[in-house]
This record gives C-alpha cells, structure tokens and sequence, in this order.
C-alpha cells in the first residue's frame, strides 16, 4: 500500500482541534451506558462519516520519524465525527460500541521513537475504533503500535465500552498512563491532567488559575457523573444532554455528542442546528463491499441515516479546505499537503 509523506508540521497541529472540550461517561450496571461529549472549538465545520470494516490501511508516514507506519485491516464498522478529514477523526463509537474522545491537554508528551510501528495521535482514534471492541483489549495493545511524538499541545482520551468498562488514557513523560477501575473514581476528562482534576474535584475548590474553566467544567460533570441514578431520570439522553448544557461554553461550543452505547446509538445537534440527530448503528451497512458513507454534521433532523451520500474525494477535499482554511495556524498549508490529506482513503482497500 502506498504510504503518503504528510508533513509532521501538519499532523501534530491537527491535534489543537480538541479545543475546550468535555466528557464523561454515566454507566450504572446494565441499565444505563451513555457517553457524552462538548467539542469547544472556534469553528463548526465538519462531517459525520460511515467508516467500513475489512479496510486495509496503512498509517499515515510522518516524514521526521524514522521508525515504520503500522498497518491493519479494520475489524469493525464506525460512526465518527471529522473536522479535518477523513480517518482523522475527533471520536466517534463502532459497532461493537467502544467510544473514543479524546481533548486538549497541555501535559502530554508522547512516546519516542522504538522498534513499534507507529501511528499519529490524530489518526490514532480511527485505529482504535477499528480494531477494538473493549477498554481491555486497548489496554492490552500498548506493545503493537506506538503514538507518534509529536511537538505542538498534547491530547488525552476518554475511552467507554459495552461492558461497561471507561478508561482515561494519557501520555506523560514519554509513556502511556491508563486510569481504569479503581483508579477511575469519576469517569469524567477536561482540559488538566486526571491526576490534576481528580485533587481538585476530591477538595471540591478551584485553583487560583484554571485556563478555559478546565477544573470547574471537569468538577461539574465530575459530581454529575458519579450522582448519576438512572431510576430518577426519565430521559437519560436529555439528561446527559442537560449536563452537557452545563458545562458548555457559550459560543465556541458547536458539537454536543450524547452515545447510547448500550442500545448503540448516537445522538447529536450543532450550534448551527439545534435540532436533534439519531443515528442507529444496528441499521447501518458497515461492509467495506459498499460505498463509504458521509454526510454533513450540520445536516438534517430527527433519524438521518437514509440522508448519508456516498463518500467521494472531492467532498473529503473540500471540507479539509474549508477547515483549514478558517483556522489561523492551518490557513497557509500548501495545497498539495491538503490534497495529498484528501487522496490518503483512496490508498484503503476493501479484504473482504
């Protein structure tokens, strides 16, 4: 498969688009399983994507590190949500319901260069909603495949699954930090370390400085998520909805995410449009024999799956344009590295 020279330059920018953001997971036995999710960003462009099963995939090559991208055939079929391209997705759940977001974090430090084959952090949730089902599987992965280091700010990962199982993932000092079970007393991510947010949150007091409200938005879904009680909410959608709204911020928050993973489903609404979109996993097409589907995050009302398009290149072009072209620190990429970005899926071929 032919591997793709994209810029370093470019990869490690594209992971500033986790902005402000916020997430949690409310889980109560078998009842409830919803993972929500606020991507606070100053613009709300972007597309909501069918991706298949049975693709073969090589990463994307970053041309700085030496070692070797890591390749793969997708076992599972995903729902995600794409601002700069497709496979370069901000999260989004496959069809065995394992849910991957991730958010900005200024702490993080990645990886250096080893005998693992690597992959970008950016491209890294794509490879994860293909090839796992639970936060156990991931865990178990560490020693097959390497985030790329990168130099621009770092990201952390709130992960869910259908067991039931959550799991922060960070990366500090070089390696990979995993909170999971006991050591994930709240099963919420912001902007500040776990470790950070979890002393915060325990003492219930603010710090003298907390840049984007990132301990106040963690403390508030912190105290929703572990005060959850499903047998006292009606609607739990509308509930995760209703903390979602909580710890918003105003205008730079264009994409509201809630993921039904028990009944796999995935509910959203935009800033652009308010008004609620369903998607229903257990009806999708994930096979890579059909087309890839895509269709405007801004799009449509109610249950939009029959409102999907079938993906082209051009379409995957022109969104990356757009995006890049409204973003301060990616308006000056050279054309060919956008189109080299946009022609990449064109390398995937279906195994099936």
């Amino acid at each position: 498969m032919k591997n793709f020279a994209l810029f370093l330059v470019v990869t490690v920018m594209l992971v500033n688009n986790a902005g402000a953001c916020t997430t949690f997971n409310l889980c109560q036995g078998d009842d409830v399983n919803l993972f929500a999710k606020n991507y606070d960003w100053h613009i709300g462009d972007g597309a909501v994507i069918i991706n298949k099963r049975g693709l073969k995939k090589t990463a994307m090559k970053i041309k700085e590190d030496p070692g070797i991208p890591v390749e793969w055939v997708s076992t599972y079929g995903s729902i995600t949500f794409n601002q700069y391209g497709r496979e370069l997705p901000t999260g989004g759940m496959n069809e065995a319901g394992l849910v991957v977001e991730l958010m900005a974090v200024p702490e993080a430090e990645f990886p250096p260069t080893d005998d693992r084959p690597y992959i970008s952090m950016r491209q890294f949730r794509q490879y994860l909603l293909d090839n796992f089902r639970t936060v156990q599987e991931f865990i178990e992965s560490d020693s097959r495949v390497r985030v790329a280091k990168g130099t621009g700010i770092g990201v952390h990962m709130l992960i869910g699954d259908r067991t039931g199982e959550s799991a922060v993932v960070e990366f500090i000092g070089g390696k990979r930090v995993v909170y999971t079970g006991k050591s994930l007393p709240v099963r919420a991510l912001s902007n500040t370390s776990y470790a950070e947010s979890l002393t915060h949150w325990r003492a219930k007091k603010l710090p003298p400085e907390d840049p984007w409200r990132s301990v106040e938005r963690f403390i508030l879904a912190a105290d929703s998520a572990s005060s959850f009680d499903p047998k006292a909410v009606k609607a739990p959608v509308d509930h995760a909805f209703g903390i979602l709204k909580k710890v918003a911020q105003g205008d730079h928050t264009k994409w509201s995410i809630v993921y039904d993973i028990k009944d796999l489903q995935v509910f959203f609404h935009t800033s652009a449009n308010p008004k609620e979109r369903v998607i229903d996993l257990k009806a999708v097409d994930f096979s890579c024999r059909t087309p890839v589907k895509i269709i405007d995050i801004d799009a449509g009302s109610g249950s939009i799956l029959n409102s999907f398009q079938s993906y082209t290149m051009q379409a995957n072009r022109k969104l990356i344009s757009e995006a890049f072209g409204k973003t301060d620190f990616l308006k000056n990429v050279p054309a060919q590295t956008i189109d080299a970005i946009a022609a990449y899926p064109e390398s995937m071929k279906c195994e099936q």
